[in-house]
């Protein structure tokens, strides 16, 4: 991404290409981070606020972790948990009533016939109508009609606090969430670049070392990370009627959030049984956007880090800013349109996005529209449009 939010590709090639990704989050020396100082004094974590948009989610990514789970052992108890007993969960049904108990029936076989098959969820967002809509791809399974039994798109709608039904396709309404939002102190003023980055840990994998020339955001998405924070580093806990200081150890799970200060060294590690998502986001040097460090960051271990979208800004606010990441889903002709002081970085997870009179932006690509310039962000294609919007604004705006 140019300085004017010209689209740019989001990979590079050859062996630089793991250390690139892994600048998005920041690896810089400590040499280039005299004179910055600190935008936070202190990492923060804590959980984001409990709505019912973050249930629903929450029950949606269950549901597909106990799917995957009763085909890998055949056992499909915990689904009760999550699914009412009449689950309408198949239209048409492959051989089997759309119960609770003739998806149990069906999972079973399954695990009899294909116990290595698995459901991958790429993302998740909450209707305002209580509906879940989720974007899902299947591998290993024995495919009837030349089509996996779920995804690529699921919309659910619940009932009592469960899932009561489940269909392909998305709803028609605009679907829009939360994944995390926070005010920091004024930026600096040199640190004009904005990144944003998908981390996969499978089971054992870490990423050590890292530090930035402005403040980074990570947020876990699936699984539980362990964070460390270095040298004098502290994370900052909600709780009560203030907030506690912890240890520089700490493992977060799905929902949970982090901010490491400028110039703060830590690491992040997949910790449990399962294999761990997150989404970060982070600032650094117009000048110097993705170099290694001066030898103090470990190579990747396992860790898979993609950048999905970084841009160049032309300033920040003046003093603290409110800094949120969401993700919305759009059908064929929806639109929204950031607010006019709000630089927006967009990355495309799924569809083809329309900015202003730019050209399209397809999925894998990223965006950035500068604040104070007008332009909607809308649905350029005929499927269903999945993005990631990063923004930046003056707090309280």
């Amino acid at each position: 991404m140019d300085r004017r939010g010209v689209r740019q590709p989001a990979t590079t090639g050859g062996r630089s290409l793991r250390w690139a990704l892994a600048g998005c989050l920041l690896l810089t020396t400590a040499g280039a981070l005299l004179g910055l100082g600190a935008v936070l004094t202190d990492a923060r974590v804590g959980t984001l606020p409990g709505t019912p948009a973050d249930g629903r989610v929450a029950l949606v990514r269950d549901f597909y972790a106990a799917v995957n789970e009763a085909v890998r052992t055949g056992d499909a108890v915990s689904l009760g948990g999550i699914v009412s007993p009449d689950f309408a969960w198949c239209d048409p049904c492959p051989g089997q009533p759309p119960t609770l108990e003739g998806l149990r029936r069906q999972l079973a076989e399954l695990h009899r016939t294909a116990p290595g098959a698995r459901l991958a969820v790429d993302w998740v967002v909450a209707g305002p109508d209580g509906t879940v809509t989720a974007g899902v791809h299947a591998s290993g399974y024995p495919l009837a009609d030349g089509a996996p039994p779920w995804g690529p798109v699921d919309t659910f709608h619940l009932a009592g606090g469960l899932l009561a039904g489940r269909r392909g396709g998305p709803d028609t309404a605009p679907l829009m969430d939360t994944l995390f939002a926070t005010d920091l102190a004024a930026l600096p003023p040199t640190v004009m670049g904005v990144a944003l980055a998908r981390l996969d840990f499978p089971v054992g994998a870490w990423l050590e070392g890292l530090v930035g020339a402005g403040p980074t955001v990570v947020v876990v998405e699936a699984g539980t990370l362990a964070v460390r924070v270095g040298g004098s580093g502290r994370f900052l806990v909600g709780g009560g009627d203030g907030v506690q200081a912890a240890a520089p150890d700490r493992v977060l799970g799905r929902g949970e959030a982090v901010t490491v200060p400028a110039g703060t060294r830590y690491g992040l590690r997949q910790a449990g049984s399962e294999p761990a998502a997150a989404l970060g986001a982070t600032f650094y040097f117009a000048a110097r956007p993705f170099v290694p460090s001066d030898g103090g960051v470990q190579a990747p271990a396992g860790a898979a880090v993609r950048l999905l979208a970084n841009g160049i800004v032309g300033g920040w606010p003046t003093g603290p800013v409110r800094v949120a990441l969401g993700r919305a889903a759009l059908g064929p002709g929806g639109a929204v349109v950031p607010a006019a002081g709000e630089e927006a970085l967009v990355a495309v997870e799924a569809g083809i996005l329309g900015i202003g009179e730019g050209p399209p932006v397809p999925a894998g690509s990223g965006a950035l529209r500068p604040a104070g310039v007008p332009g909607e962000l809308r649905n350029a294609g005929g499927g269903l449009l999945v993005v990631l919007v990063l923004t930046v604004a003056p707090a309280g705006a």
